[in-house]
């Protein structure tokens, strides 16, 4: 749903495009934590959740950098079509959000195409969601399917 975003989405649409990711993305993020401490004994429990979070960060990192990456590179190159006499580091600096005068000068219609553009770079990101969870999807049909006893939590 956020990969379909475009400029004349409501906030409204967003806050409840983002709902619904989040009702998909929260439970699965911690799904290996119940399971691990479910599959491993008592006295691993304290490592099974020291070991998820650290690659919840981790994963957290490295998704956060390939997201910025694909946003800039993809907003770059979509602005610079439109902005041919605009050098590249000042159209990278507008997207960073370090107070560039570039967009200032632009016409109203221009403006419009570059705000376009970064739009559609953000909604771009979102497709990396779809990957991982048809990747996940995936790596997860071959796994072995168990019946939880939860009783060995208690």
């Amino acid at each position: 749903l956020l990969s379909s975003i475009h400029t004349s989405t409501s906030r409204a649409a967003i806050c409840g495009y983002t709902i619904v990711q989040g009702f998909g993305v929260g439970p699965v993020i911690q799904l290996g934590y119940t399971v691990g401490q479910l599959k491993r004994p008592q006295a691993a429990r304290k490592d099974i959740t020291t070991f998820f979070s650290c690659a919840q960060m981790g994963g957290l990192a490295l998704s956060l950098g390939i997201a910025t990456s694909v946003l800039v590179n993809h907003a770059t190159q979509e602005i610079s079509h439109i902005l041919p006499n605009v050098p590249l580091s000042e159209i990278r600096g507008a997207i960073d959000g370090v107070g560039s005068s570039v967009f200032a000068t632009l016409t109203e219609q221009v403006r419009d195409q570059v705000t376009n553009a970064v739009t559609q770079s953000v909604a771009s990101v979102f497709y990396l969601n779809l990957f991982g969870a048809a990747l996940g999807f995936l790596i997860a049909l071959p796994l072995k399917f168990d019946k939880l006893d939860f009783t060995a939590l208690q």
